[in-house]
């Protein structure tokens, strides 16, 4: 599963890319704020449809595989998210 999953061309640069996406959109929509659970939606359709365009590209066949490329998808986002609400906490609140 796994040596398919890194076969896929430009599989990690999507990841990297899904990641850089999250951190530029989570200033502007978490403020800095890690609990607001209303910005949820925006973050599942911001996930679906990144992971869909990923799916969508790969032309897996296999169930497991998909899961996989969600799970990884989601998982970059969510850090990406993390990363970006440091950064803008580091940045704005050590003035």
């Amino acid at each position: 599963m796994t040596q398919e999953l890194l076969t896929i061309p430009h599989f990690m640069q999507l990841l990297g890319l899904v990641t850089a996406i999250a951190m530029f959109v989570s200033p502007v929509m978490y403020n800095g704020d890690y609990k607001k659970p209303v910005r949820a939606i925006f973050v599942l359709l911001c996930c679906g449809f990144i992971s869909s365009i990923i799916i969508a590209n790969s032309n897996i066949q296999s169930k497991e595989d998909c899961i996989a490329i969600l799970f990884a998808t989601n998982l970059a986002f969510v850090f990406g998210l993390y990363i970006g609400v440091f950064i803008h906490n580091l940045i704005f609140y050590k003035r």
